[in-house]
């Protein structure tokens, strides 16, 4: 890009010295491929900006992707060693040239440039992420916690009305460790209310 910034600079500067109409489309030329190729690169690390929630059986596994990077979050996966990150993860990350960092889940703390976890909270970018795990205890408030997405895991014990008492989701996302009972529980409750929901193991 920046080699094409400066082509189209040097033919610009010739053209003014030389009047040289093949030197001002030859500068326009290139300045229009510096934008192309501006724009493609922006647009290519907006797709690249995203939370996954990846369906491993009995493991959670939460990749924060930013350009480049990508923070996982799990329970098990330690490595690119793993078994579980080689035939569940691996392909994603080669395809999109990511360099992976695991992150034990349970880590109370954590902080990147482009996201924050505190507790079960993740903040990534403009998104708010709220972990609720099997035997997690919320209790009501009178201005619930405003959440963009709400992450299953392990079959959590309260039932949705008691969460959407403490907790204030726009979106509710379960992951494989959980069970048939517990998705269809909260299958029931986001379609009655009007609540997207999606499970990791029903593909699209």
């Amino acid at each position: 890009q920046v080699i094409l910034l400066y082509v189209a600079v040097f033919f610009f500067y010739f053209f003014i010295k030389k009047k040289y109409h093949v030197l001002w489309w030859v500068a326009c030329g290139s300045f229009t491929l510096f934008s192309v190729a501006f724009v493609y690169k922006k647009w290519n690390w907006q797709q690249q900006q995203a939370v996954v929630v990846y369906d491993i059986k009995k493991s959670v596994a939460i990749g924060c992707c930013y350009q480049e990077q990508c923070v996982l979050f799990s329970d098990s996966i330690k490595s690119v060693e793993d078994s579980r990150y080689k035939f569940s993860i691996q392909n994603h990350h080669r395809k999109e040239h990511l360099q992976s960092v695991f992150v034990p889940v349970d880590t109370d703390y954590y902080k990147t440039s482009f996201l924050y976890k505190n507790g079960p909270l993740i903040q990534f970018m403009d998104t708010r992420y709220y972990l609720l795990k099997r035997k997690m205890k919320l209790w009501k408030c009178e201005n619930p916690l405003p959440v963009d997405v709400l992450l299953l895991q392990y079959n959590p014990e309260m039932l949705p009305e008691n969460v959407a008492e403490a907790l204030c989701f726009k979106r509710v996302i379960a992951d494989g460790t959980n069970t048939k009972f517990y998705v269809d529980r909260w299958r029931s409750y986001c379609e009655a209310h009007h609540v997207p929901f999606e499970c990791t193991g029903e593909g699209e």
